[in-house]
């Protein structure tokens, strides 16, 4: 996803537009998770993970957007019950990026 196409997604999420969030992802989206062995593949999938995740966290905000030539990180926080959390979703542009972990 491209820099601009993560901030049409913020955008999206922010105002909690389903047809908007949906549109910003493409067919071939895949979402990997530490918390699953196996990707999260295709827009529908997608749109249902991010509005499952907003029904969990609770005063969801963004609180940056990093970006690159391509890819763009939006970061958030938000409370599960009485935690607050902290974490990013990282956006490509669909250009291979280096499988070197960055030091």
């Amino acid at each position: 996803m491209s820099a601009i196409r993560a901030r049409q997604f913020r955008l999206a999420v922010e105002r909690q537009d389903c047809a908007a969030i949906a549109q910003s992802f493409t067919d071939g989206f895949v979402l990997l998770s530490p918390a699953s062995s196996r990707p999260f593949k295709g827009r529908t999938l997608g749109s249902s993970l991010v509005h499952a995740a907003r029904s969990v966290l609770e005063g969801f905000r963004y609180t940056d957007l990093l970006e690159t030539e391509h890819c763009a990180v939006l970061v958030f926080a938000a409370h599960i019950g009485a935690r607050r959390t902290f974490a990013t979703a990282l956006h490509e542009s669909g250009h291979k990026l280096p499988s070197s972990p960055v030091t």
